[in-house]
């Protein structure tokens, strides 16, 4: 059991790695074949985002490493909720289709 849950969270740990960068390498051009986005809100909250989740990945892997079981289970809650949340705090920067 616990091998799986290892397994699970370096699966997590690479999917925050994937987002992270995405969001840091297209803050500037199109985002998920959108339109571009101006905005200098907008671009700084993907840095930020991007970066976060970046560092969220490193800090899940020490303690994945570390194996310490009540910090793991902290950090999987906030990398699931952060990861959760993304896609909704992304949206409001896209025009509306009419």
């Amino acid at each position: 059991m616990n091998s799986l849950i290892y397994i699970l969270t370096i699966i997590l740990i690479i999917i925050l790695f994937i987002l992270g960068g995405y969001l840091l390498r297209h803050r500037k051009i199109n985002l998920l074949t959108q339109k571009k986005v101006n905005n200098q809100y907008s671009i700084k909250l993907l840095s930020w985002i991007g970066s976060l989740l970046i560092i969220l990945a490193v800090i899940t892997l020490g303690v994945l490493l570390a194996q310490a079981m009540i910090f793991l289970v902290a950090m999987l809650i906030i990398d699931a909720i952060l990861v959760t949340l993304l896609p909704f705090i992304i949206l409001v920067f896209f025009p509306k289709n009419n």
